[in-house]
């Protein structure tokens, strides 16, 4: 199976891009960490990145490793790997958790695409970030991915539908 991640800080485009290529009849796989964000909102106690950093990248390993297990087709879009969790811990000044350092070689991934940021940002339920914080984000995820000696392809800014067919046709220029 080929596994292509979309990377990039908050407010890339990242969603609108996986959803484009789901339009486009393409297997995919949401962001996990907003999955979680969503779920533990609605928990008295909830586990969330601003309360319990580690605990809650514990959450998203676990979901986003038996999501990518489930896929059953030869072709893959993730909205994220899972070594955005490292840049994320690394920003906070925590040691990222043992199983993501753990997973950084041996998890694999075909295919990094790294979404040039956007000329706007808006913050949501689950996006709390500032424009600078963000910019940080983005920059820590991509330096997470070259360590782990990805070649990252750029994705300019560009609309949705037009993200999802420039990342379309580079996996099949990359796969020739």
């Amino acid at each position: 199976m080929k596994k292509h991640v979309i990377i990039g800080g908050p407010c890339t485009g990242k969603t609108s891009t996986i959803n484009e290529l789901a339009k486009l009849g393409h297997s995919v796989i949401d962001e996990s960490a907003r999955q979680i964000i969503s779920e533990e909102q609605q928990k008295f106690k909830g586990i969330l990145p601003w309360i319990n950093l580690s605990e809650f990248q514990r959450k998203v390993l676990s979901r986003q490793i038996y999501l990518e297990n489930l896929v059953e087709s030869e072709e893959i879009f993730l909205d994220r790997g899972i070594l955005d969790g490292i840049a994320y811990c690394r920003l906070e000044g925590q040691q990222p958790i043992p199983e993501m350092i753990d997973l950084m070689q041996t998890h694999r991934y075909d295919t990094i695409f790294l979404l040039d940021p956007l000329p706007f940002y808006l913050n949501d339920g689950q996006r709390k970030e500032s424009p600078a914080q963000a910019k940080k984000i983005h920059d820590a995820i991509s330096q997470v991915y070259k360590e782990a000696g990805y070649k990252l392809i750029k994705v300019p800014v560009l609309s949705p539908e037009e993200r999802a067919r420039y990342i379309v046709n580079k996996t099949l220029e990359e796969g020739k």
